[in-house]
Parts: structure tokens; sequence; C-alpha cells
């Protein structure tokens, strides 16, 4: 399922960014504001990407001054676009506050991803996107466990909390309805369920309405624990009520995402 926002009722000062159609992006259901003082808001970011069909949003975790990891399935197609630092009106910011804006250079999925399959099937829906002109002042990378000691945090009933920038009512999503919530960033606490019999996805559980939603592909589950809030996960697909999948992400796989992308 597709996870992007319909963008046509925002108008950008941004050119190559078009608003003709799109599709939409999942975001947090139920959710509550995320304060600029969290340090969720330094370390996630919004991402505007213009594809074949129009602009969409997208959600992402900073790896480094130049790399934000996000879901494969936000990059198919993808013409051009713009990572946003801000936690607040990403839909708008571009236009008000430019500055806090960084052109996207490049795009590419890990390893493996084959695109989208329907049902509760396993895959890697994870990309990188690399963008240029650093990071904004106060901004940082996020933080990731290594393989060992993140399989053994993720047990039955774990705390996740997760974050995105996408709608915020489930019924907000047709063309025209104001997607609302979108753009603002906003976090949710939810349940894992289980871990994928291949150790590739997670399985999570809100209560009603309470979850991942459209606008929220590619953005970060985590956990809190010994040294502080640590990635666990990328949004992936969902139901936009009470479940989600997300992929499970370890610091080997982006220390060998990024390496193979800089070589």
């Amino acid at each position: 399922m597709y996870k992007f926002i319909f963008l046509s009722l925002i108008i950008f000062l941004i050119s190559t960014l078009s608003l003709s159609s799109a599709y939409a992006s999942k975001s947090i259901i139920g959710g509550q504001l995320v304060s600029s003082h969290e340090v969720i808001s330094k370390r996630t970011v919004g991402i505007f990407i213009k594809d074949s069909i129009g602009p969409a949003i997208c959600s992402g975790e900073i790896i480094d001054s130049s790399h934000i990891l996000t879901a494969a399935h936000c990059i198919n197609g993808f013409q051009s676009g713009y990572v946003v630092f801000s936690t607040g009106n990403i839909t708008n910011i571009l236009k008000t506050n430019p500055n806090l804006g960084r052109e996207i250079i490049s795009v590419k999925a890990m390893p493996g991803y084959e695109g989208q399959t329907s049902g509760n099937g396993e895959y890697s829906d994870f990309s990188i996107i690399t963008f240029t002109g650093g990071l904004v002042n106060g901004y940082e990378p996020a933080h990731f466990l290594p393989e060992n000691i993140l399989l053994s945090k993720l047990k039955t009933s774990t705390n996740i909390i997760l974050a995105g920038y996408g709608i915020t009512n489930s019924t907000s999503q047709e063309p025209g309805d104001g997607w609302q919530g979108s753009g603002f960033l906003h976090k949710v606490n939810v349940k894992l369920i289980q871990v994928g019999a291949q150790k590739i996805d997670m399985f999570l559980q809100g209560q009603a309405d309470h979850i991942s939603c459209t606008g929220d592909s590619g953005g970060p589950a985590m956990i809190i624990t010994t040294g502080g809030e640590y990635v666990v996960g990328v949004d992936s697909r969902g139901n936009c009520h009470d479940s989600a999948i997300y992929g499970i992400i370890t610091k080997e796989m982006v220390i060998s995402f990024i390496n193979s992308v800089s070589n």
C-alpha cells in the first residue's frame, strides 16, 4: 500500500515541485504533537518527493550530514525533492523559511527491495536519500542498535514509539478533505506483536485509531533503552486503524548501506 500524501492544495515556491497530483504516504493517527525540545524532533525529518505521479510526503531518520533513511517505496519514480528540517507545517515551510530545506541529489533503495507486495509477506522496504547543504543547526543523527542487542530488545508487548508527518485522522484519506494534521510531526505509543519469521519486519499493534497512517512512510519506530532513544524500525505499511508493519533496521545495515551508496 502506498503511503504518500496528496498535495494538490499546497502551493510551494519551489519550482521543481509542481502540484498536479499525487498519492498518499502514511501519518500518525491519534498521536501527540512532538515538541521541538524532544530528541525525536532533532533526528526526524519530513521529505517532499516529486515522482512521475506528482509530489508526495514521507518521513525519515537522519543518518549523517548528507544521508536520510526512509522507505524504499517513497522513492519509486523519483524525479526531485527536498528534505525539510522542522516539526511543524512542513507542507508550507519551504515557502516561509526555505533555509530549513535541503535539496535531494540522489536516492537508492536497499539491495533486495523488489517493490511492495500484498499481505504480510516480509520484504526490505528501505532507501537512503542523499542531500546537499548539511544538517540544519540543532539536528543530529539518529541512533541505531547492533543486531544482537536490537533483537534481544524486541520482545512481545515491548513499547514502541512511532513518529511521522502524516495525517492524524483516519477518515482524512481522500483528496480535497484537507489531509488533517499532515505536515506536523506527531508521535504515538504502540506495542510489538511479533518479529517476522525472517526477522525483516516487525508487526505492531496500537489502540483503535492510534497508529501510523498516510504520510508516515519511512518514519521511525523507536525504543528507549540504556543510553537513550534508538531507531529500530522504518514505517512500511499498515491499515491506518490499529496495526502497522515496520522494517527492522540495525546499525550494521545502516553502515553497510551507507558504504554501498558511497562506493
